[in-house]
């Protein structure tokens, strides 16, 4: 008998995670998305991020060669924040049963395994908390599976396993208040904060206001000192609980923090915890089909899509004379509370960990729609069809005219300030999804209440259709890639690469091939080209690149983009040198770089203790005169002739750059000719000489990229022409860089060059090399971030690295010849294991004593 409850108890389940399933495979096939055709998801940040990340952690595992930093982003960054964010899903086990140029259709099947996991998890949880098998359970979990948040981020796929574990979660907290066990919370929310810590913490938030929600629902007492006195040991059974679960995860959140410690913060801002409204009537717009879709992911209202079914029932529950008075304000409670965490800006902020999302807004939604489901549920069980006969009706009209009326307050939002923005990023509405949300919301309204029990089915075929209408909808503006031309184009890149892939000594390269944009519709920047590709790169799209690296780059005159993308534009002789730059590819094949110098060198004390201002070649000049003083600058500025300046005045025009410069020069010496603005305020996208373009290959205006004008001979003039924000040129600067100079420092760092192989090991690799130190060059210049994880050995002795040149390290060394072992230790991972298994000792002693 019990095998057959536990028969019918997984029934529903299954049938709601095979329909989504089906649902999705239907809807990507109609796509062409693979695996039913050549489209791939490459689209938005999964296919700049995410698809590479997953590409080089399989490449890492496969390798058998682990190392918890990462050498592929940038100059360097730990491994750890990555993996806690982007790679902790269980799910991502099936990356590694396809070849590296096939991972965008695991990606996409994934995407498929998810979205139906979510509909069987919350057909289980409601089973369980209803404590009941009816037939339809298993609609409400596929509506929660195929919500507004569902299809306005599956792409972000990281996020969706905190849809599989939130019903797991509430769960566990229903069996806590029920019978006082605590242990199916307990590994819910350890799972919750593992596979994405981001969205773990929304659901612990989430966690506090539900647990209060059930205790409610509970007890017959009003909220007051007594009902507190009454529920006081669950609540500390939950806190407790609760505290142990987040402490029990420490082992990989404590390096996480320490690593994202390092990475930019974006800037909350004095209005980031204001009291304001993010949204208005136009949030009742979300109710709709199609109210967003992929071309308006980066700002959008708040995803609340739960179908007509789920809308009706849920608004009915209110309604309902058998529902308890008091189970609907502890429910109006509930829904006030995560409404309010969307609505005002300051509570906002608090539920997206203190910061301001910089693109996919509301991403706590997800939670709004689940207490839509559990409430719609609720009617449902409770018996709708009791609902008296005035107010069905005057929900349905009041849930229409409420839907038509958001869509129409759109453009009135225009006239307030703070939200005309939002307002834009809203157009243009889709009016024919509203028209067919308002029919499929009247016809479900009769089938739920005007059609006899046995023709109910029809309202599951027309749930089906709703959320695969609202799915496409969501899917409109994807500029998918091809699958076929990134498979072959990934191929020939690895295979060009295959030598440096297969070396052992570490260097770094600049991959400035567009390859794999093959594969890619529209723009393609190849950030990470590098962590995608296996090589060891100097450009990186990613949240946890360093902060002093990212300023490091723009004192540099490194393309920045924002504190999450650098690319290869702006590199000189000096900056290869620098940052270990040993061969570059582009075009032409794979080519050696003249001033490479290792990963590092014995140098002058002069150049570890240099201090870099804003000016990129300033900063350059003061390298190459820290390792040989010259009394003639290395970069020489040319001679310059009368600027014929055209103004297009502002009234007369939008244009940011109204200052159009018509430019004489002539260099003073033969060499590289080098452009940079360290004010800001140049459009390089303008840029000629001599009538030819020479538009960096970035969108790099307004910023203080270094500018390669390339070649030129000495005492030959060159016209340029391009715009400014100023009429004058006088921060502008225009110099060239002396090869025979240059090629004379260099020579100053013959013989003391550190070259490093790696000792790769399955839990720790080592990086050894050996160095040549005289008492002229007393420091060791290392081209490595400034981190607290690494572990430099001299010679076997330990030694403690020291901050130089804004984020490069550089440590003490004797005169004579030295053996170099570097490693790398995240920091805080000993601390944290060591917390977590006390956490998960004393769980499982105070369950012994069941005291939890």
């Amino acid at each position: 008998m019990q095998r057959q409850r536990r028969g019918v108890a997984w029934k529903q389940p299954i049938i709601a995670w095979l329909v989504a399933f089906i649902m999705v495979a239907v809807i990507f096939a109609s796509q062409g998305i693979t695996p039913f055709g050549n489209h791939n998801l490459l689209i938005g940040d999964l296919g700049t991020q995410y698809t590479a990340f997953f590409t080089g952690f399989v490449r890492l595992l496969r390798q058998h060669a682990w190392t918890v930093y990462n050498f592929q982003s940038a100059l360097g960054a730990s491994w750890v924040p990555m993996i806690a964010y982007y790679l902790m899903s269980p799910f991502n086990g099936l990356l590694f049963l396809f070849r590296e140029s096939q991972i965008p259709v695991a990606v996409a099947l994934i995407i498929m395994l998810k979205i139906a996991t979510i509909a069987g998890s919350m057909t289980a949880y409601l089973q369980a908390h209803w404590q009941s098998h009816r037939a339809g359970i298993w609609l409400f979990g596929l509506v929660f599976a195929f919500c507004g948040f569902v299809t306005a981020n599956f792409f972000n796929l990281m996020w969706l396993d905190a849809l599989i574990t939130l019903p797991l979660v509430a769960w566990g907290i229903d069996r806590l208040v029920r019978s006082g066990r605590s242990g199916l919370y307990f590994g819910a929310l350890v799972v919750t904060i593992l596979v994405n810590y981001y969205m773990g913490y929304m659901v612990c938030l989430f966690a506090i206001g539900y647990l209060l929600y059930t205790l409610g629902l509970q007890t017959n007492q009003r909220l007051n000192r007594d009902w507190w006195r009454h529920n006081r040991h669950l609540i500390n059974r939950f806190v407790a609980t609760s505290l142990l679960s987040g402490m029990s995860t420490l082992f990989l959140l404590l390096p996480t923090v320490f690593g994202m410690l390092e990475a930019p913060k974006v800037a909350a801002g004095h209005n980031a915890f204001a009291v304001t409204p993010l949204f208005g009537l136009e949030f009742f717009s979300q109710f709709q089909m199609g109210a967003s879709n992929f071309a308006q992911r980066l700002s959008h209202g708040p995803a609340i899509f739960v179908s007509s079914l789920v809308s009706l029932l849920a608004v009915a529950y209110f309604a309902l004379p058998q529902v308890k008075r008091r189970d609907k304000w502890w429910s109006a409670g509930l829904l006030a509370f995560l409404f309010l965490g969307m609505w005002i800006r300051g509570f906002n902020t608090f539920w997206h960990m203190l910061s301001v999302p910089a693109s996919y807004p509301f991403r706590n939604s997800f939670l709004f729609s689940f207490v839509l489901v559990l409430l719609a549920g609720n009617a449902w069980q409770a018996g709708v069809e009791q609902l008296a006969r005035r107010w069905r009706w005057r929900l349905s009209l009041g849930l229409a005219l409420l839907m038509g009326l958001g869509a129409a307050s759109i453009p009135i939002l225009r006239w307030w300030p703070s939200l005309a923005r939002y307002a834009r990023s809203l157009q243009p509405w889709n009016w024919f999804a509203l028209i067919c949300s308002l029919v499929s919301l009247g016809l479900m309204a009769c089938l739920i209440w005007a059609v006899p029990a046995r023709y109910q089915w029809t309202i599951a075929s027309l749930v089906v259709l709703e959320l695969g209408a609202n799915f496409i909808w969501a899917l409109g503006g994807a500029n998918y890639g091809s699958q076929r031309q990134f498979a072959r184009a990934y191929q020939a890149a690895t295979q060009q690469l295959r030598v440096v892939r297969q070396s052992r000594q570490l260097y770094r390269v600049r991959y400035d091939v567009k390859t794999l944009g093959r594969g890619f519709t529209g723009s393609y920047h190849g950030y990470n080209d590098p962590i995608w590709l296996g090589v060891n790169g100097t450009n990186a799209y990613s949240s946890t690149t360093q902060t002093k690296t990212v300023k490091l780059a723009r004192q540099l005159g490194l393309f920045v983009k924002d504190d999450r993308r650098l690319s290869n534009q702006g590199f000189t002789p000096v900056t290869e040198m620098l940052w270990g730059v040993r061969l570059k590819v582009d075009h032409r094949g794979t080519q050696p770089v003249g001033s490479y110098q290792g990963m590092g060198f014995a140098t002058t004390n002069r150049l570890t203790a240099l201090k870099l201002g804003t000016d990129p070649l300033t900063n350059q000049e003061a390298v190459l005169q820290a390792l040989r003083p010259s009394e003639r600058p290395y970069f020489v500025p040319v001679k310059r002739g009368v600027d014929r300046l055209r103004v297009t005045h502002a009234a007369a025009s939008r244009q940011t750059y109204n200052y159009h410069h018509v430019l004489r020069i002539t260099p003073h010496a033969a060499g590289r000719l080098y452009l940079v603005d360290p004010s800001g305020q140049s459009k390089f996208s303008t840029l000629s000489v001599n009538h030819h373009a020479k538009a960096p290959a970035m969108y790099a205006d307004g910023t203080t990229t270094v500018i390669n004008l390339g070649k030129q001979q000495r005492g030959r003039t060159l016209l340029l022409k391009f715009a400014t924000k100023t009429a004058s040129l006088r921060r502008v600067r225009l110099v060239t860089l002396r090869p025979g100079a240059l090629k004379k420092a260099q020579q100053t760092l013959n013989g003391h060059a550190l070259l490093l192989r790696r000792l790769p090991h399955h839990f720790k690799t080592t990086y050894v090399g050996h160095v040549m130190a005289t008492t002229q060059t007393p420091d060791l210049f290392l081209s490595l971030p400034t981190e607290s994880g690494w572990q430099v050995r001299v010679d076997g002795r330990p030694v403690t690295t020291r901050l130089s040149l804004t984020g490069l390290s550089s440590i003490a060394i004797r005169p004579g010849r030295h053996r170099i072992a570097i490693s790398y230790q995240a920091p805080g991972a000993i601390l944290g294991l060591i917390m977590s298994l006390l956490s998960l000792a004393i769980y499982a002693v105070t369950c012994r004593l069941k005291r939890l």
